[in-house]
C-alpha cells in the first residue's frame, strides 16, 4: 500500500478513537462524534489529492497531457514562465508535482464527482463507478457524500438548524458511514494500483516524501 493510504489509515484511526471516547463521555458525546466526522472527511480528502500527485509524474513520463490535465496544471500555476524554468531542471516532473500538490492542498476533493474529475485528468475515468461495481454498492458514493454534507455543516455553521439548535447526530450511523468511507478508499487504492500496473507506468515516487 502507498504512503497516501498509510496516512489515510492513521487519520481514520484518530477518527475511530473519537467515536470510542464519545461513548464514554455522554455530556459532550455529540460534539466528539462531530470531531470524528471532520477527521474522517479530512482523511478522505487528503488521500485523493496526495494519491493523484503520486501517480501524476509517472503518468507524464509515458503520456501526453490531455485537455483536462493542461487546464488543471494551468490553474496550478504552470504558465509559460514556469514551463521554461522547468524545462531546464534535472527533475522537471518533481517540480510539476510540487506545483500541483501545493495547488490541491487549498482545494477540497471530497465529493465523488470532484474525485472522478481529478483522476479523469490522467485518463483514469469513472473511478467512483468502478468502486461501485467492485464493491457491488451502487449507493456507496452517495452515503459518503452525506457524511461530507455533515462535515460541511459542522465546519461552516456549527451543525445548527434554522432555530439555532444543534442538529441530531447518531454514533452508529456515523460509524457506519466512516466504515463505508474506508471501504471506498481501500477499493480505490487497489483499483488505482492495478491501473498503474496495467498502464505500465514507472514506479511511483510519493508526493509525501
Amino acid at each position: 500500500m502507498s504512503k497516501p493510504f498509510n496516512y489515510f489509515q492513521t487519520i481514520i484511526s484518530r477518527a475511530e478513537g473519537f467515536l470510542y471516547h464519545a461513548q464514554k463521555h455522554e455530556g459532550c458525546k455529540d460534539d466528539v462524534i462531530r470531531g470524528a466526522v471532520v477527521l474522517a472527511v479530512a482523511a478522505y480528502d487528503h488521500y485523493f489529492t496526495s494519491k493523484f500527485c503520486d501517480v501524476l509524474s509517472s503518468y507524464l513520463h509515458k503520456n501526453e497531457p490531455n485537455k483536462e490535465l493542461i487546464q488543471l496544471l494551468d490553474r496550478a500555476g504552470l504558465n509559460t514562465k514556469s514551463a521554461l524554468e522547468i524545462a531546464v531542471m534535472k527533475r522537471p516532473f518533481r517540480r510539476i508535482r510540487s506545483l500541483l500538490t501545493s495547488f490541491l492542498s487549498g482545494k477540497t476533493t471530497n465529493r465523488t464527482k470532484s474525485i472522478d474529475s481529478l483522476f479523469a485528468a490522467i485518463d483514469l475515468k469513472g473511478l467512483s463507478g468502478r468502486v461501485h461495481k467492485e464493491t457491488n454498492r451502487k449507493t456507496l458514493g452517495k452515503r459518503i457524500d452525506g457524511l461530507v454534507d455533515t462535515r460541511n455543516s459542522i465546519v461552516h455553521s456549527a451543525h445548527l438548524n434554522s432555530h439555532g439548535k444543534p442538529k441530531a447526530i447518531h454514533i452508529e450511523d456515523t460509524r457506519a458511514r466512516i466504515g463505508e468511507l474506508v471501504l471506498f478508499v481501500t477499493t480505490c487504492e487497489e483499483l488505482i494500483n492495478v491501473w498503474v500496473i496495467k498502464s505500465e507506468l514507472p514506479g511511483l515516487a510519493s508526493s509525501t516524501d
